[in-house]
């Protein structure tokens, strides 16, 4: 979807590919609510590796292990 390769983009920053809207500061850099229901889904911008955008669903959960806060989530392209 994105038409990279693995290597071009692993370990890269989520804002690699994603074009985010952010309100406000917050652990996972991408205004998303840690508090918010599981599976809350937000709408943002995907970047492929041309440059041009495409927009995204991200369905995202968190969790957290210990004191460390984590953000997995689903990409799907809506267009």
């Amino acid at each position: 979807m994105f038409q990279y390769e693995a290597n071009e983009v692993v370990g890269k920053p989520l804002t690699s590919v994603i074009l985010l809207h952010t309100a406000e500061e917050d652990p996972s850099g991408m205004g998303f609510d840690f508090s918010a229901p599981v599976g809350h889904a937000i709408e943002q911008l995907g970047i492929r590796k041309d440059g041009s955008s495409f927009p995204i669903e991200m369905s995202l959960i968190t969790w957290q292990d210990q004191d460390t806060p984590f953000l997995g989530g689903i990409i799907r392209d809506i267009t």
